[in-house]
């Protein structure tokens, strides 16, 4: 009996239908003339079939295996699996039979189930033979010409066989889209090309292994970590992070809903009393004569008001800060002398996700290859790809196209030396400063109301709510920051941040007011004499409702660059590793600084706003071209395919990246003996009077310049050289070009 099979009678007449294959074509069966009867019981028999106890209809012919499944194969996979052994799919075979001698009294069966069956008695006792089935590892009409046996598929072929692997797609019997490597040969036969496909070498499986990027839209970049002189990062073997760079931008929105109810009882009180005199005037001459009357009045009037009022406010709000930080810290590794930092610059994209599953044969979990599949439920999202920057335009780890006393032959023509660049950007960031300044001096805020002049809204404006939409936004502005950084401790930061703040408020209010009283007048004259009393009483209330909701926005933006790393310990040191000591004072000897190391520099970092310049700069100058065109690396395929997507947008979809870069505007290192053939004849003079670097030029002339300008610096350096550095007289041109180099001084005009 079959583990895992039971017999039942299908109720689909088509259901028990057979189909025969021949070479994997259907070919037509004819029915058995010996049906087993209910009485030989359930059985499962190779080559004949029992009745009544004795085998009758005997197969004549030869067999290579038998496979026997829980679930019907499809014609394709039938045919996949013709002229191959089985390698995989055995969750769902009950019996599989490949007719090897591998024992003497039972055929074996290869699956999990192991149905071994039992051979006939002679003289239905079937032999092994040796097979002629085309059977192999490749496809019938390939052989082994050393040992396989030759089929009738064989054949021979008049050109060298191409053979090319390739993925197919198809459904299984439940349905199930799975995948299958298969093979393919090309060749020449009797002039004509022939291509073979179709065999199988195994089933895929999927493995998922990671996601991957494509896509991309170039959001900004930030060109390397801040500049270190890499001469100076010699006592220890990591200086990962010694700079880093972050823009920071915190975006803060505050909704507040509000009520406020006054309601209450208000009265008013009005009383008057009065009293008067009436008489006449009579004249007769015998006859009398009433002339005229007269009447006087005179009272007293008062008024009172009263109100009781209660107050209810309530108001409720929620805010939500979110803060972006976009950071790069610098990287690099140990050559042995020095640390040398990476050439690495930051690219922030907004791109769609993939993925990456690695595609393995089932059999024998060998990769095939890799395949990418977007991921439709994974909306575009911020991701980071790093790239190597253009040597030739600026070269992490020196200054100035220096490191230490020596060029350095790998950093070209180009460095982060740019004063000229550096302070022209200053000055035109400092111009957009003023453009702002200016404009908000001449935003017309009285004109509001007035129709025929305003210059900024209307009355129907306000009334229609459009004067929000015609106030400025201004936001991220460009920002420079200045940093000064010593090897005696230190550390100078001049550094710009923008807040844009928006307020918007929206309103109704209701209010009533009503009163209802009761008024009196009283008149009363007795001979002559009259009085009056009169009086108003009104009592009612009042209700006033206001309800609001405002939303208050502020962004905070700013470039933060931190230095902390940078190595300060340029110190000489003996073969023992001691410091060593300057003993020209000995009474105050002080350690004795390390020639060509740097002692001072300073640098400027600049944030630019988006700009569609900053792309063409990125591609044409910033980014290393080799890498950006040859390298396969996934990242500089993904930069291909930002660039490629730039060059085809409409100027409405083009990217406008921001930009983050750092030009150097000085450097002082320390100079060497006075006896060192590298030493120029300014450098032995600043040794000789004590000074050992530019920076400390710098220190000792400063007092005498400050406040100067113009034609007055060049005088003040050269009397502070004869009174206190006579020995420098021979080179005054040169020290006053430094100190106007230093301090960032113009030239007179």
């Amino acid at each position: 009996k079959l583990k895992g099979a039971t017999w039942v009678k299908n109720p689909d007449p088509q259901g028990s239908s057979l189909t025969l294959l021949h070479n994997g074509a259907i070919v037509p069966a004819q029915p058995m003339s010996n049906v087993p009867n209910p009485g030989d019981g359930e059985q499962f028999t190779l080559g004949a079939v029992l009745t009544a106890g004795q085998p009758q209809e005997l197969f004549m012919g030869e067999l290579e295996e038998v496979r026997i499944w829980k679930v019907a194969r499809t014609l394709e996979q039938l045919q996949d699996n013709l002229f191959r052994r089985l390698l995989d799919d055995q969750e769902s075979l009950i019996a599989c039979y490949t007719f090897d001698a591998e024992a003497s009294d039972r055929l074996l069966d290869h699956s999990f189930n192991g149905h071994h069956l039992p051979l006939g008695e002679s003289p239905h006792r079937p032999t092994f033979v040796l097979s002629t089935a085309p059977v192999s590892d490749d496809t019938p009409y390939v052989r082994n010409t050393l040992a396989a046996v030759g089929t009738t598929f064989s054949g021979l072929i008049h050109s060298q066989p191409n053979v090319q692997e390739y993925g197919d797609m198809q459904y299984d019997g439940d349905g199930n889209l799975i995948g299958i490597l298969k093979r393919c040969h090309a060749f020449i036969k009797d002039g004509g090309w022939h291509l073979l496909t179709g065999y199988k070498v195994g089933n895929l499986v999927a493995e998922w292994v990671g996601q991957v990027q494509f896509s991309p839209q170039l959001i900004g970049y930030i060109e390397g970590a801040p500049p270190i002189p890499s001469e100076n990062l010699t006592r220890q073997e990591d200086y990962s992070q010694a700079t880093s760079v972050e823009i920071l931008q915190a975006d803060r929105t505050i909704h507040t809903y509000s009520v406020a109810k006054d309601k209450g009882f208000d009265m008013s009180v009005e009383a008057q009393v009065s009293a008067g005199l009436s008489f006449s005037a009579e004249a007769g001459f015998g006859v009398t004569t009433e002339i005229a009357d007269i009447e006087a009045s005179f009272g007293v009037k008062t008024a009172f008001e009263h109100s009781l009022g209660w107050l209810e406010d309530t108001s409720v709000g929620s805010g939500k800060k979110t803060t972006k930080v976009s950071r790069l810290d610098l990287q690099g590794h140990w050559n042995g002398e020095r640390f040398v930092p990476q050439n690495v610059g930051f690219a922030l994209v907004q791109s769609e996700t993939a993925d990456v599953f690695a595609l393995r044969l089932k059999h024998n979990d060998a990769l095939v290859s890799y395949q990418m599949r977007p991921n439709p439920d994974i909306p575009r999202d911020f991701n980071i790809l790093t790239f190597p920057i253009n040597s030739l335009y600026t070269r992490q780890g020196t200054l100035d196209g220096r490191v230490g006393l020596e060029a350095d032959p790998s950093s070209g023509d180009s460095s982060y030396f740019k004063p000229i660049e550096a302070y022209a950007l200053k000055d035109r960031i400092r111009r957009q400063e003023e453009e702002l300044k200016s404009f908000f001096d001449q935003f017309d805020a009285g004109a509001i109301g007035r129709r025929q002049n305003a210059t900024h809204f209307s009355q129907g404006d306000l009334a229609e709510g459009r004067a929000l939409e015609k106030l400025p936004r201004l936001e991220k502005r460009n920002l420079v920051n200045t940093y000064v950084w010593t090897a005696n401790g230190g550390l100078f930061t001049e550094s710009q941040e923008t807040l844009d703040v928006m307020q918007e408020k929206i309103g109704g209010s209701f209010s009533f007011t009503g009163k209802a009283g009761i008024t009196a007048n009283v008149g009363l004259s007795v001979l002559g004499v009259s009085a009056g009393f009169s009086m108003e009483a009104m009592f009612g209330g009042h209700l006033n409702l206001t309800v609001t909701k405002s939303q208050d926005s502020e962004t905070s933006f700013g470039l933060n660059v931190n230095l902390d790393g940078v190595e300060r310990d340029i110190h000489q040191r003996d073969e023992q590793g001691r410091v060593v000591l300057n003993t020209q004072d000995p009474l105050n000897p002080v350690p004795k600084a390390e020639p060509g190391k740097v002692d001072a520099y300073r640098f400027m970092s600049f944030y630019l706003q988006p700009d569609v310049q900053h792309f063409d700069d990125f591609v044409d100058k910033v980014i290393d071209p080799v890498w950006l065109n040859q390298s396969n690396n996934p990242n500089a395929i993904a930069l291909r395919q930002a660039i490629q997507a730039q060059q085809t947008a409409s100027d409405r979809d083009k990217s406008l990246p921001w930009r983050v870069l750092h030009r150097v505007t000085f450097i002082s290192r320390v100079l060497p003996d006075v006896d060192s053939p590298q030493a120029t004849p300014m450098e032995q003079t600043l040794v000789k009077v004590n000074l050992r670097s530019g920076w400390q030029l710098a220190r000792r002339l400063a007092p005498f310049i400050q406040g100067k300008v113009g034609a007055d610096v060049n005088l003040a350096i050269q009397e502070a050289i004869a009174l206190h550095l006579p020995e420098l007289q021979p080179h005054t041109r040169e020290v006053i070009n430094y100190m106007r180099e230093y301090f960032s001084i113009p030239e007179t005009l």
